[in-house]
């Protein structure tokens, strides 16, 4: 079953618009990242990959700059769904600080 989900996912990245598949915010495509995680872990493990992309997605997220460590800048993105991550997860044109 997890390959005719990569198999849907590969249908999609060829023949979707490209202005519709460059809008997703992370580094690793929300696509990619679904097809990876459904051939490496399966249906389920995708299913909640894809879940979890989906609430993240924008709108809604903040870019931030923070000292977690006393005299170290960090810079985050805080997702629409109150999550946070190291915004080496974006893709470089998404705006800088």
């Amino acid at each position: 079953m997890r390959w005719l989900v990569v198999l849907a996912i590969r249908a999609y990245q060829q023949l979707a618009p490209a202005a519709l598949r460059r809008r997703c915010i992370f580094a690793e495509s929300c696509s990619a990242h679904v097809a990876r995680v459904a051939s490496e872990e399966g249906l389920v493990s995708a299913a909640a990959a894809l879940l979890d992309r989906f609430r993240k997605c924008r709108p809604g997220y903040v870019l931030v700059e923070a000292e977690l460590v006393p005299g170290t800048r960090t810079r985050l993105v805080v997702f629409a769904d109150g999550s946070c991550a190291s915004s080496a997860v974006l893709r470089d044109t998404i705006g800088e600080l």
